[in-house]
């Protein structure tokens, strides 16, 4: 496991918010940690939303009645099944968020987890 070394006055500053909620340190970081990294995923998908969806129509209607998977602002893929591409893009972006959205209507927007591999 790696060390991280915090400089004064923050490491003080931590460790009486850690107390204070009464868990170690370890433990209030890592949750501080995992709580910006959902944030950071949530902001993403909604990024990647907005831009499919602001899209001319005359472009989006090319995917009309499928699903489109969407990276860093481009289609990288389609098809009329949504299991079948998200199978398919969690393979070829195996540590990328992909947003898999109808191509054609809004939906409620689900974020999986994934995992990084070093």
């Amino acid at each position: 496991m790696g060390r991280l070394v915090l400089d004064e006055p923050l490491a003080s500053e931590l460790q009486q918010v850690a107390e204070a909620d009464n868990v170690s340190i370890e433990i209030w970081l890592r949750d501080a940690i995992k709580r910006a990294r959902w944030e950071a995923r949530r902001k993403k998908v909604h990024s990647e939303t907005e831009w499919w969806y602001s899209l001319p129509i005359s472009e989006r209607a090319a995917y009309e009645g499928q699903y489109v998977a969407v990276v860093d602002k481009q289609v990288v893929d389609h098809d009329s099944d949504e299991n079948t591409l998200y199978v398919r893009t969690r393979g070829i972006f195996p540590n990328k968020l992909v947003l898999i959205t109808p191509a054609d209507k809004m939906r409620e927007i689900r974020v999986t987890s994934f995992r990084l591999v070093q």
